[in-house]
């Protein structure tokens, strides 16, 4: 996973307002107060957060093939953003 897509992510993007942003849409889903899809749109990533699957889904739009695309678990998502600098 040295080269994925959330880590990439993660270095070139999630700033402390990214990542407080997803972590508390990720706090509404996993609370039940949000129920729906919520998607952002950052720079060079759009984030999907999944409610009803518990999926996240980070898409590298400067990558046209499926490469610059990862879906991962809501949980270890939120641990990601939590456990990187």
């Amino acid at each position: 996973m040295s080269n994925s897509v959330l880590q990439t992510f993660l270095k070139e993007e999630a700033n402390e307002y990214v990542r407080k942003q997803l972590l508390r849409s990720i706090s509404d889903c996993l609370e039940g107060t949000m129920k729906v899809m919520r998607t952002f749109d950052f720079n060079i990533y759009t984030v999907t957060i999944d409610c009803e699957s518990k999926t996240v889904t980070i898409e590298d739009e400067l990558t046209a093939d499926s490469s610059g695309e990862q879906r991962v678990d809501i949980e270890d998502f939120a641990k990601a953003l939590w456990s990187e600098p």
